[in-house]
Order: C-alpha cells, then sequence, then structure tokens
C-alpha cells in the first residue's frame, strides 16, 4: 500500500521532465523587439542602432539578444528615460522628428553618433526631471 501511494506522492508533486519545456525568449521579452515596438525603426536602423548586421537583428527578434550586450544596454536607458518624459504612444514620434532643442536634428539619427546620443540623453534627462522637451 505504501509503494502505490509513493507513485501517486511523486506522479503529483514530482513534474517529469517530459511535461516541461524549454523556455523561450518570448516578443515580450524581449528587448529588441519591445525597442522596435516603441522607437519604429527600420531594419537597417535597427541594426545601426545595435551596431550589428540587419540578419542578426532578424536572429535576435526571433531567439533573443546576448545577454549583457553594450549598444543594447545603451539604447535601453535611452529609452527608459523617454518613458518618464514622454507618453509611449508618442516615443516613436519623438524619436522620427526634427527636435528644436537639438538644433532641429532627428533624435533616432543623432543617437547613432557617440556625441549626438549624448546630446539626446542628456536632453530626455532634462525633460524627465521637468524640463519641456
Amino acid at each position: 500500500m505504501s509503494v502505490i501511494y509513493y507513485i501517486k506522492f511523486t506522479e503529483e508533486y514530482m513534474p517529469s521532465v517530459a511535461k516541461h519545456s524549454p523556455t523561450r525568449t518570448t516578443k515580450m521579452d524581449n528587448p529588441v523587439a519591445e525597442i522596435r515596438r516603441l522607437l519604429n525603426p527600420s531594419d537597417g536602423e535597427l541594426s545601426l542602432l545595435l551596431n550589428t548586421g540587419i540578419r542578426t537583428v532578424y536572429r535576435w527578434l526571433e531567439e533573443g539578444p546576448p545577454p549583457q550586450y553594450y549598444p543594447l544596454i545603451r539604447l535601453q536607458e535611452l529609452i527608459d528615460l523617454a518613458r518618464k518624459s514622454v507618453k509611449e504612444e508618442a516615443i516613436a514620434e519623438w524619436f522620427h522628428e526634427p527636435n528644436r532643442a537639438l538644433g532641429g536634428s532627428i533624435p533616432l539619427r543623432l543617437i547613432l553618433d557617440p556625441h549626438g546620443f549624448e546630446l539626446v540623453r542628456d536632453e530626455l534627462g532634462n525633460a524627465a526631471h521637468g524640463l519641456p522637451l
């Protein structure tokens, strides 16, 4: 009797390996897909923003990017600042429209340059602290 009880106990409380599927990065958990959704860049712009090739971007959209990829971390920091200062629906528009505070430059194109990235980050940081965009 105790053997039967033991078998029932293991089936109920110890899931088998076959019941578990490997976890994959879904599009909601994928930072590259999130950047694509929020900024709405072209494929070429996204590859330039991430400092990689278009085929690699496609692979990262499906499988997820490598952990601790520096260009992706910097871009995520910029998006976090944008979320603090601009409504989420307006983030893509802000990054695609010429900005007077940035000398009429388009922020999405400006962040491709390291100095331009700092200018955009400073502008979004000021806006996050209450200064107008």
